[in-house]
């Protein structure tokens, strides 16, 4: 990025956690990060259009409150009793609180139109993750369509409303790489919430193993990403160098 973007990303940074500062939150299950790669994605496609400081800040804070929300959402431990069942529900409250921020910071008449954006991709989204953790999709091409919405579907829509449909899909297309590498190393072996792992423990027992199927989804998703990638002309080579960073592929 050049140096007017720079100090826009850090502006960014700041305005997300001043969003999400909370002391008790901070002490009880710890405040959430802002997407390094989320930032610089939109920033992207954001270099072209004529909007005003002020608002792109307030749409990229409000883009990774969405993501913050929905993490938390993910990460909720299924416990009913003692110390566990409270931060349970402040995990819920805190993604609660997230997806109120994210609406006020868009409730001015400049976003209007951009906030109808957001709410068609999170409804997009929770519908993509219900499908993956009930199983629900059909083959591997179905499974990565489905992941990338998942994943990062409020990323593609709000780059595709800015006039970059490649970048767009190359966008949701790391976040689902990601998710699959996570799941590569973690399989089996995690707490953590896995929005695939239903879907690959349902075709694992058919044919293959869990590590086999995700080596699969892996490279698919690597072509795609690149076959994307080639097709947006606009492409900075500064951020065409981060994509190739944040998914770089190191599995045999």
């Amino acid at each position: 990025m050049n140096n007017y973007w720079t100090p826009c990303a850090e502006e960014i940074k700041k305005e997300f956690q001043r969003l999400t500062q909370h002391s008790y939150i901070e002490q009880k299950i710890g405040l959430p990060e802002a997407h390094e790669e989320t930032i610089h994605l939109l920033l992207e496609a954001l270099r072209e259009a004529k909007v005003p400081r002020e608002r792109m800040v307030e749409q990229i804070a409000a883009v990774l409150l969405v993501q913050s929300a929905f993490k938390a959402h993910e990460q909720i431990q299924l416990h009913n009793d003692g110390d566990d069942k409270k931060i349970r529900q402040l995990t819920i409250l805190n993604g609660d609180l997230m997806s109120s921020l994210y609406y006020r910071l868009l409730s001015t008449a400049f976003h209007q139109e951009i906030l109808l954006v957001f709410t068609s991709a999170i409804r997009s989204m929770n519908e993509a993750k219900m499908k993956l953790h009930f199983g629900e999709c059909r083959d591997h091409t179905d499974m990565l369509q489905t992941l990338r919405m998942s994943e990062a579907g409020i990323v593609e829509a709000v780059i595709h409303f800015y006039g970059r449909p490649h970048l767009a899909v190359a966008s949701s297309s790391i976040f689902a790489l990601k998710r699959l590498l996570h799941e590569w190393e973690w399989f089996g072996c995690t707490e953590e919430f896995s929005a695939c792992a239903a879907q690959v423990q349902y075709w694992e027992g058919q044919s293959q193993s869990a590590q086999q199927i995700l080596k699969q989804l892996i490279d698919q998703e690597h072509s795609f990403f690149h076959q994307h990638v080639e097709k947006d002309e606009q492409l900075s080579d500064k951020l065409q160098s981060l994509m190739d960073e944040w998914i770089a592929v190191g599995i045999e």
